[in-house]
């Protein structure tokens, strides 16, 4: 897990891959990730089509690519929470997130965590098969 956030967090953004009604792709950047409950876990907004697109077809994809020329996929199904400790650990890890959630209580803040899913590392010598894989 703690490669998975590290390699997240070494850009400036990273790609969150859905699926909506439409059975068109939506891609998005997020630069938010953290570890809760042992999950792989982010934050948006009840609000965005993300949201919506998610709590319909709950599969993701999300890619990130790294400085050293690697580049990481993760798929897997999504579940949401509201539970006021995550969103709490939300403001730990990202202070400046406050400014749009009133202390976490904000009914349109929700975390999404990544179950029954795998990371993939890859880089160009290993023609799309991963060099290590990541169970979640």
């Amino acid at each position: 897990m703690k490669e998975i956030i590290e390699f997240l967090s070494a850009s400036p953004a990273f790609f969150v891959a859905t699926c909506g009604i439409d059975n068109a792709p939506h891609v998005r950047p997020f630069s938010f990730v953290m570890e809760w409950n042992g999950k792989l876990t982010f934050v948006t907004n009840t609000e965005k089509e993300v949201y919506k697109q998610l709590e319909e077809n709950p599969r993701v994809e999300i890619s990130s690519y790294s400085p050293s020329g690697e580049w990481m996929r993760i798929k897997g199904t999504v579940s949401f929470t509201k539970d006021a400790a995550a969103k709490e650990k939300v403001f730990e890890v990202m202070p400046a997130l406050r400014h749009l959630y009133k202390e976490g209580l904000d009914e349109i803040m929700i975390c999404f965590y990544i179950e029954d899913g795998e990371a993939g590392i890859y880089d160009m010598s290993s023609m799309n098969i991963p060099k290590r894989t990541i169970q979640l």
